[in-house]
């Protein structure tokens, strides 16, 4: 330090003396420092009525929140090992892990003919975080043992409790695949296929599925998937025909059937595991703005 920066009007040996001991103290200062507290988990605003739906009990967004703030830790603690790739990536992760538990007619396709024709039969999917990738052991240890720290700072079962919720969700998941893989019953076939008819549409096998209507479609892979003009037309049509059939609102009742016998299957798991969740959510809480 040249006599030009002096802001101290001392001299350089005085000056000297003081950075010393300016040095000191912020040594003996961070050696009796505290490690800083977990990241806060960012709890949504619960409204206050009850489940409109049988899944509603399950707690997604919960799940969500935790495992934000987990990795929020994670990355701190992955930037101070030398590897602050994922920390600089934050803010990118996906979040409503468990969203699509949340059935409406939207589920089973477009809500209007005019939606029907924008998408096809596309599915609009979300843009995908950019991917991080690494061959090193050394990296991937540090993951490892960054994770298990994060976790463990919520408590020693967190990551545990964490996984069993996780799975759960799964098997909720699971349980409404028949709504969404089964063939449409010919009380509902019937006229779905006769509509088309009328409309230009028909189906070479006789069935009530998209693929037998000779109409080409999208690139499956393309973001955003863009139908061809036959495929518009198909969409935009049978979106009204199911819709008259009733179709859709079959697909939405059974789905909720299915929630409330499996809700009722899976009790247990979800009486012992939801306040479990809702307790490692609350241990250090930042409300959002909801």
């Amino acid at each position: 330090m040249s006599a030009s920066d002096n802001g101290y009007g001392c001299s350089w040996s005085s000056r000297s003396r003081l950075w010393l001991l300016l040095v000191l103290a912020c040594l003996v200062s961070a050696c009796m420092a505290s490690p800083p507290p977990p990241a806060a988990v960012v709890v949504p605003t619960p409204t206050v009525q009850a489940p409109s739906q049988p899944y509603d009990v399950f707690r997604g967004d919960l799940l969500d929140a935790i495992a934000a703030a987990v990795r929020v830790d994670r990355d701190h603690c992955l930037a101070e090992a030398g590897y602050p790739e994922l920390q600089q990536a934050a803010g990118r992760q996906r979040s409503g892990t468990f969203d699509d538990l949340r059935v409406s007619t939207s589920s089973f396709g477009a809500t209007s003919a005019a939606e029907a024709r924008r998408r096809g039969f596309g599915r609009e999917l979300p843009a995908e975080p950019p991917a991080i990738r690494s061959t090193s052991q050394k990296f991937s240890d540090a993951v490892d043992r960054c994770t298990q720290e994060a976790n463990a700072r919520r408590g020693p079962d967190a990551m545990d409790v964490q996984s069993r919720y996780y799975d759960l969700g799964n098997q909720l998941r699971m349980a409404l695949r028949p709504v969404y893989a089964d063939a449409m019953p010919a009380r509902f076939a019937v006229p779905v296929l006769a509509c088309l008819q009328g409309k230009g549409f028909t189906s070479t096998d006789k069935t009530a599925d998209i693929r037998t209507f000779g109409v080409a479609f999208g690139r499956p892979d393309a973001r955003p998937y863009v139908p061809t003009a036959q495929e518009s037309d198909l969409a935009a049509a049978w979106h009204d025909c199911t819709t008259a059939a009733g179709w859709t609102r079959y697909q939405l009742d059974r789905a909720l059937a299915l929630e409330a016998s499996t809700v009722r299957r899976l009790k247990p798991q979800l009486d012992e595991l939801t306040p479990a969740i809702e307790s490692l959510a609350h241990k250090a809480v930042t409300p959002s703005a909801g």
